[in-house]
């Protein structure tokens, strides 16, 4: 059975090398595994809750989302691509 890789990327303002990077790396991987991917988008804070998370280096609504998603896919492998 083939395991199950989580990819957690997050991306800039501007699509670059990174981002390419990040697609290129899914692309083999899914050669091999089951792969699902989770996208942060590093744009302006909008709320309150992201403001804090800039200051506290704590963001509920990511976490939220990477426990759902875990929860749900139930990886093998967790891979961060860039914090």
């Amino acid at each position: 059975m083939r395991k199950k890789i989580l990819v957690l990327h997050n991306s800039y303002k501007q699509y670059g090398g990174e981002d390419a990077a990040v697609e290129d790396e899914i692309e083999l991987l899914k050669k091999d595994y089951i792969v699902d991917y989770i996208n942060f988008k590093n744009d302006n804070p909008n709320s309150i809750q992201e403001i804090n998370g800039l200051f506290f280096n704590f963001n509920n609504e990511s976490i939220k989302k990477i426990s759902s998603k875990i929860n749900l896919f139930n990886p093998d492998i967790l891979y961060v691509h860039n914090t």
